[in-house]
């Protein structure tokens, strides 16, 4: 099978997936050279997907003379479009025509130009993403490519222009086939443009256009057919061309493009004309587009890492719902209760030694002080309360007692670590502490002094000599 471009011209099918420059002047019959290549693919029921920022491709849904239908393709978008385009769709149609292999014409010109480039990118950057794992022939073809592939890239447009370079230059390998349409060779990325395979070049008349071809023709010709081609270009009539393949179809011939076969919805009006609409347009199921286009939304959302952090947040809010209404209040109290149990269990051993510390303690400070303590009263076991928050004992004052008549300290004498640590702490204050300051000092984490204090019925305060303990002085550790 081959598409008919020319009388003496035809290409193989394979043209869907290849890439095409068609450059020319205004008038000089690039949309109609478009056009005649989509009308082919379409006539071989091949994919073609229309970027039109102009409003000018809608003529393909009628016949010629207008009075019979054309290609039941849907326009998206613009003053022709079937349903409405919107700027931040150009995902959500990329996965569309990719779903459903449906051809389109994208309508761009009711959008801003900022618009335009910002779904033109997304539109690009998608299709190549979705193409690369469904690898099902497409034709993209583009009007006015020199906005989307520009020679000088405007600042914030890096990611549109990457993902139509990646498309030129990889797209075959995922099925897409690009043609790129300007009338200003100029200003076309030079770097994407040596990147086509196919030159369909027409009537050219500005140096600087002339100039910007000679960018591919370096890097294609290899043959010696510079000057015939650039010699010829201003020369060229309405719709002929020079077409040249030298590698995939091995080409060089100048022909004349026929005519379309469909509505001409590019034409200028006449003056004092004005340009009758077609009667008749092929149909397009409404009803079954609007059902692909939400087939296609619900797709897009659930790739959209916005839409899945919006699911995270319900299923989490929903989870916790339900997680608090199935809690048992009366498993709650046991849970907790045994977790009580537990902890004073472990806390057991670390009680019964400072018990034991605290009444040696209490005896050496006996002999030391020579005092006749009251009988000893049994030392208590705390009342351990794990979930309870610590009340802060109590700030009352107390007097100062009398220091009692000291005695030799005897040097003799063995203290445990806990009885030294006590006694350092203690004889840091000369002139005497209540028992709530006391208790604030470095061996407060060890022991309590005021456990001590009412442990043994000592009075309020106890003074010791520095120079009489100095024997015993032993680090203090938190």
């Amino acid at each position: 099978m081959s598409l008919l471009l020319a009388k003496d011209l035809k290409i193989p099918l394979e043209a869907v997936t290849q890439t095409f420059a068609i450059l020319g002047i205004k008038g000089s019959g690039k949309t109609n050279t478009g056009v005649v290549l989509a009308e082919e693919l379409l006539k071989h029921k091949q994919q073609v997907v229309v970027l039109d920022p102009v409003d000018v491709w809608w003529g393909l849904k009628s016949s010629k003379d207008g009075r019979a239908p054309g290609f039941s393709i849907p326009v998206i978008g613009g003053d022709h479009g079937d349903i409405p385009l919107e700027a931040t769709s150009g995902s959500l149609l990329a996965d569309f025509v990719t779903d459903t292999g449906a051809s389109a014409i994208l309508v761009l010109r009711h959008l801003s130009m900022n618009d335009q480039r910002r779904f033109a990118g997304d539109f690009a950057k998608r299709l190549y993403e979705r193409k690369g794992r469904q690898r099902s022939p497409l034709m993209l073809i583009i009007d006015e490519a020199d906005e989307f592939v520009p020679q000088r890239l405007a600042h914030g447009h890096e990611a549109m222009f990457g993902a139509f370079d990646r498309i030129v230059r990889r797209g075959r390998t995922s099925g897409i086939g690009v043609t790129l349409i300007t009338q200003r060779p100029q200003v076309i990325n030079k770097d994407v443009l040596t990147q086509v395979e196919v030159l369909v070049g027409m009537r050219v008349l500005h140096k600087l256009d002339r100039k910007a071809l000679e960018a591919w023709i370096e890097a294609h010709d290899t043959e010696g057919r510079r000057e015939d081609f650039l010699e010829s270009l201003a020369s060229l009539g309405l719709g002929e061309a020079w077409v040249w393949s030298p590698s995939w179809l091995n080409v060089f011939e100048r022909v004349r493009i026929r005519a379309r076969e469909t509505y001409d919805s590019s034409a200028t009006p006449k003056a004092g004309a004005q340009l009758a609409a077609p009667r008749e347009v092929a149909p397009v199921d409404l009803d079954a587009l609007r059902a692909k286009m939400a087939t296609s939304l619900e797709r897009a959302k659930a790739d959209d890492p916005r839409e899945l952090r919006k699911r995270f947040v319900q299923l989490e809010s929903e989870l916790r719902k339900k997680t608090s209404a199935a809690v048992d209040p009366e498993a709650l109290a046991r849970a907790r209760a045994e977790g009580e149990r537990t902890a004073e269990q472990r806390l057991k051993p670390n009680i019964e030694r400072y018990q034991k510390a605290v009444a040696n303690a209490l005896r050496v400070l006996q002999s030391l002080n020579g005092f006749a303590a009251a009988p000893a009263a049994p030392v208590p076991t705390p009342d351990v309360k794990v979930a309870s928050t610590p009340t802060a004992p109590s700030a009352s004052r107390h007097a100062l007692g009398t220091p009692r008549v000291q005695t030799p300290l005897d040097s003799s004498a063995k203290l445990s670590s806990g009885e030294r640590k006590i006694l350092t702490a203690l004889a840091q204050y000369p002139d005497g502490k209540t028992d709530s300051q006391v208790a604030g000092c470095e061996v407060a984490p060890v022991i309590r002094v005021e456990y001590l204090r009412n442990a043994a019925n000592l009075p309020p305060a106890i003074l010791f000599s520095p120079d009489r303990l100095a024997q015993s002085k032993g680090s203090v550790q938190g």
